[in-house]
């Protein structure tokens, strides 16, 4: 399974909310999702958190994950 890329206008709402609340005045810039084989999606973000690059991954429901617990 691989990460496409989306438009960051896309993201489902409740990652929008994650984001907002779990990361004060940050900016998505770019947005990828996979669809897993049990057909739940992971979506990877890069983040702009005050002018510092970070890159995050959450599901579809906003609960933020770990890298090494994506496959």
């Amino acid at each position: 399974n691989e990460f496409e890329s989306i438009d960051v206008i896309s993201l489902p709402q409740n990652i929008k909310d994650a984001v907002m609340t779990d990361y004060i005045d940050a900016v998505a810039s770019e947005a990828w999702v996979m669809t897993k084989d049990d057909e739940t999606k992971v979506y990877k973000l890069n983040l702009d958190v005050k002018g510092e690059q970070k890159q995050v991954f959450i599901d579809s429901d906003g609960n933020w994950l770990k890298e090494e617990d994506i496959d």
